[in-house]
């Protein structure tokens, strides 16, 4: 079976992603330019999972983040089982 991995945004780091966007977006739309959009960086370590807003060289720390594989395993670390 293959697995999946499953990233989910705790409710603070979903959040402050919106208003992020939401600002810098609306700031676009108004000056009549295409969206630019950003990018989520995220970091897998055993002890944690985090997640940043990167854009125009800025990194803005977001939160916790759940990686999850799809048949339900927390990744503290993956090992290949066989």
């Amino acid at each position: 079976m293959t697995k999946r991995l499953v990233i989910t945004l705790s409710e603070e780091a979903t959040a402050k992603w919106l208003a992020l966007a939401a600002a810098r977006t609306k700031a676009e739309v108004d000056e009549d330019c295409e969206p630019s959009g950003s990018s989520l960086l995220v970091d897998i370590h055993p002890l944690f999972s985090d997640c940043s807003y990167y854009r125009e060289g800025e990194l803005t720390e977001l939160g916790e983040v759940d990686a999850v594989l799809t048949e339900g395993e927390y990744l503290d670390f993956v090992v290949e089982r066989n």
